[in-house]
């Protein structure tokens, strides 16, 4: 007996793996909010810097996605110029967030950042407060417990992480409102 199988393929951008337009690319950034904020603290904070690190590059990354769903009409109103980053300074400009993301998904990129483009105003951190056991602490607890968490310098004020992604999907989403680009429909 003879099987068939099937192959099936989402469609998608060359070289994306299904990715189709700044909709889908706002969707990875929210999924990868969501295994952020769901990724167990304790005891490895690599996990949390990873995906901070990923949520930052995905988040910056929409500059090329939306710019790429943008017609000529709707880029002659953010500013004068043909490429990308005249959407990339129009963001950076219009919320603090993506500014932040634009800083850390550049430096993680690069590793390190020539220093005329270097953001000083940002910096990361991956901090753990650290609970040590007491006496009169129940037996069997363990001498001390910490939980990672990602945060964010910005001009000297601490955010955490999650918090400048969270603000920066809902600042995509609202452009990508504004300019009414659609959800693309998958069959």
């Amino acid at each position: 007996m003879i099987r068939m199988t099937e192959i099936v393929e989402l469609a998608g951008e060359p070289q994306t793996f299904a990715l189709l337009n700044s909709r889908d690319m706002l969707r990875k950034l929210i999924w990868e909010i969501e295994e952020l904020r769901s990724t167990p603290a304790y005891p490895n904070g690599q996990r949390i810097a990873y995906r901070a690190f990923n949520s930052a590059i995905t988040a910056w990354s929409l500059v090329d996605w939306v710019w790429g769903d943008l017609d000529v009409a709707q880029r002659s109103t953010i500013g004068n110029g043909n490429c990308p980053s005249v959407l990339g300074k129009y963001c950076i400009g219009k919320s603090p967030d993506i500014e932040i993301c634009e800083s850390i998904a550049n430096s993680s990129k690069h590793r390190k950042r020539l220093s005329h483009l270097f953001n000083p105003s940002v910096r990361t951190k991956m901090v753990a407060p650290v609970r040590r056991f007491r006496v009169g602490d129940p037996v069997g607890q363990p001498l001390a417990t910490w939980a990672w968490e990602a945060t964010i310098l910005h001009h000297g004020k601490e955010y955490p992480a999650l918090d400048v992604f969270v603000r920066a999907s809902t600042f995509w989403n609202d452009l990508l409102n504004y300019y009414g680009i659609p959800p693309v429909p998958r069959g």
